[in-house]
């Protein structure tokens, strides 16, 4: 997308693995049919397929003359996807405010100093939304400082809550860096939606509708040293 998410990938030789490259000849056309499979939860919008050629080994790509390849298309709304469908690695089900829940995350990062996490989060709407809410992921330590912090409208700032449907699931993409700081030990990462104009936050609640915080606490992460 615009915040140059990858929602959808295709590896692969061309001509389905039957016409590699070091056989082609100056001067040939050849005709290379791809499909892309959009991943469960994709919001609809704008995007760009980004089309290149790379060594599969030393990952080094041939840069395009005129810059980069990109064919752009529209993605229209879509039927929800089955929850088992999404590839949900750690389950959550939080609710917020009874207006969104937060169906889980996946998460993949080195946990080192200096780098990156990059976390999938999975919404689901709970009802129309009249107001759009800014996503705050936070890094913390035992004693709530905070060491990584990620604060956006969802899906990069292209899908803004007061678009999303009731019963609508959206895959929402975040990257955030460790401090290089940060001394190996226990981490926490919370998650939740605020108000940009006021700073006030939807508040989680349980299934008997108690307020039981302003933030949902994910799993406990182990940062490594450098």
């Amino acid at each position: 997308n615009g915040g140059y998410h990858v929602y959808g990938q295709q590896d692969g030789m061309p001509v389905r693995d039957s016409f590699p490259t070091n056989q082609w000849g100056e001067g040939i056309v050849v005709k290379d049919e791809r499909q892309i499979k959009l991943l469960p939860g994709s919001p609809p919008g704008l995007y760009d397929i980004e089309v290149s050629l790379y060594d599969p080994y030393s990952q080094r790509s041939l840069e395009p003359q005129s810059g980069r390849l990109v064919l752009p298309i529209e993605i229209p709304p879509q039927e929800p996807p089955a929850i088992e469908a999404l590839d949900i690695e750690h389950p959550v089900k939080a609710h917020l405010d009874n207006k969104v829940k937060l169906l889980g995350y996946n998460i993949e990062s080195s946990f080192r100093p200096g780098h990156g996490i990059h976390l999938d989060l999975f919404w689901q709407a709970l009802q129309p939304m009249e107001e759009d809410y800014t996503v705050f992921i936070h890094l913390i330590d035992g004693e709530g400082d905070i060491w990584g912090q990620k604060d956006n409208p969802p899906v990069d700032g292209f899908y803004p809550t007061t678009l999303w449907t009731q019963g609508e699931i959206v895959r929402d993409q975040y990257d955030l860096t460790i401090s290089p700081d940060a001394r190996p030990g226990d981490y926490w990462l919370e998650v939740g939606m605020y108000l940009a104009e006021t700073g006030e936050r939807l508040a989680i609640v349980d299934r008997s509708g108690n307020v039981v915080g302003d933030k949902v606490l994910l799993e406990k992460v182990e940062v490594l040293s450098k």
